[in-house]
Order: structure tokens, then sequence, then C-alpha cells
């Protein structure tokens, strides 16, 4: 066989199993690098600063959102000891990481990272971070973040959006019914109750729900009918969120409770009150299912 036409023919079934195995190996370094973010993460919602810094190489760079610079791995680590410190359940999220393979030995990954802080809203940067191989492992060489601006009121009112509409709760001992609407120029959202117990005189009331640019959370403020007032702050945990209320009543005594709204499907959520001191006394908590109110017949 003429020897151009057998090295032909070696290369035309070599280089399949050759692309094959390329393949192979970079799904696996693929792999592995998502399991190194899954588990850098992890270390970081639990705290572990040295669980952290171990997956970063001894000559890690990392410039954080604030632009300040940290070179080494046992000076990052010093860091993320100081922070978790100061910040007592600080916990991160990364969004949608996309990662690629630039060298047999380098990778590129680029994302959000989203910072969660107890009681404050959560704050977001984008990152990009080049991961190198050694001895077999994959680490975090280079990581620079950008702080992502401030979102508007409206922007961080629209994670309660969802509250929008008409609903009614039913209980043994009482009928409320509540609206929700946006304000004309998006900064609030505006609601009404109406609150009915057998026999007595129905309450209402109106709130407003807010974006504090000085403390950077969401608040509501209620007054009633009755002459009583309160305020709330919300905070997000999940899908739930809680709100911690304070507030007077006609009388000029207190109450405090601590509400949680659940989001079950577009049309219930479940509101819990519980931690309910009024006039100084414990009262007990209570549980119920708020239903969207089903649209009205039309005029026939």
């Amino acid at each position: 066989m003429n020897r151009w036409i057998l090295c032909a023919l070696l290369l035309f079934f070599a280089c399949p199993l050759a692309v094959a195995a390329q393949s192979e190996q970079e799904a696996k370094d693929l792999a592995a690098i998502r399991a190194a973010v899954d588990s850098y993460v992890a270390a970081y919602n639990r705290g572990d600063a040295k669980g952290v810094a171990g997956h970063w190489s001894e000559s890690a760079d990392w410039i954080g959102p604030s632009g300040e610079r940290f070179q080494g791995r046992q000076t990052i680590e010093r860091e993320m000891e100081a922070m978790f410190a100061e910040n007592r359940g600080l916990k991160i999220e990364v969004v949608e990481p996309t990662v690629r393979l630039v060298a047999p030995d380098a990778a590129v990954e680029e994302g959000t990272v989203r910072v969660l802080r107890p009681g404050e809203p959560a704050g977001e940067s984008t990152y990009i971070a080049v991961h190198a191989k050694k001895n077999g492992q994959w680490k975090l060489e280079s990581v620079r973040e950008t702080s992502l601006p401030e979102t508007s009121a409206r922007e961080q009112l629209k994670q309660l959006e969802w509250l929008v509409g008409e609903w009614i709760d039913e209980s043994a001992s009482e009928v409320v019914e509540h609206r929700c609407r946006w304000s004309e120029d998006g900064h609030y959202l505006l609601g009404t109750f109406v609150v009915q117990w057998e026999g007595l005189p129905a309450m209402k009331g109106d709130v407003r729900i807010g974006w504090d640019p000085l403390t950077k959370q969401i608040k509501s403020w209620i007054f009633d009918t009755e002459g009583g007032r309160a305020e709330g702050v919300w905070t997000r945990d999940g899908d739930r969120w809680i709100v911690k209320m304070t507030g007077v009543r006609p009388d000029g005594s207190t109450a405090s409770a601590t509400n949680t709204y659940v989001p079950l499907r577009r049309d219930q959520y479940q509101y819990s009150s519980t931690d309910r001191i009024v006039g100084g006394q414990p009262e007990p908590g209570q549980t119920v299912l708020i239903v969207r109110k089903p649209p009205q017949p039309k005029n026939q």
C-alpha cells in the first residue's frame, strides 16, 4: 500500500478517537470545576474560612467589589475569617455561572454572585474567575468582582409584585379582604383591608409598602380606622417573607408580632403571625390561607 494512503487511513481512523478522548477529558474537567464552585459556596455559607481558602491556589489574586486586592491563599483566608466574624449569617448564591476551558490546564468562569446578609437587601456583583489545574486539582488563580449598580425602588418592590390583586381569607370568627395595587409613580405598593368580625362593626385600614433608601430595606406602614398604626420591616428568606411589626393601638398600648408570608401558588399564600405581644401580654399565634378572589361576573 502506498505510504501516503496508509498515513491518511491512520489519520482518518485515529482522529475521531483523539477527539472523543479530548471531549471526555473536557467533560470531566468541566464537571470538576462546577463541583468546586458548589463546594466553595457550601464552605462560604457555613462560615468556613479555611474551607473557602482551600479552593484558592497559593499564588491566588482576588480583587473584591470595592476594588481592594488580596494576594495569596493565606491573605484570603485571613480576610474571610474577619468577614465571617463581622457578618454572622452571611451567605452567597452563584447565579448561573458559565465555565469554558481555554487550555488543558486553564478555565474561565463568569457569572453573578448574590450576597445575602440577614435583615438587609441582597447585593450583587459580576465576576470573572480563572481556574488553574495543578497536580490534578482545579484551583482559583484569579478573581475580579464588579459591583452592580443599586436597583430602583420599583425594582426592589417587584419582589412583592405577587401581592397585587384582591385577596380574601375566611376563618371561623372573621373575614378579611385585602386589595393591593401599584402607586401611579411605581414607588409604592398600596393596599387596603377590611376586617369583619361576627356581630361587630368592620375595621378598615390602609397599607403602604415601599423601599427605604436610608436603611436599604423594604418597609410597610399600616393605619386603621380605629386610630392604630404599625410599621414593618420585610426580610426575604428563600421563598418566605418575614415581617417584624411594631405598632401602637388606639389606647396608647404597644403591640408587636412576627408575620410570615409564603407564596404557594399564583392564587394562594400562607400568612402566619407569631411572637404576638399586645399591651405587654402574649397572645396566641395564628396561621391562615389567603386566596385570590375570583373575578366578578360581568353584567349581562
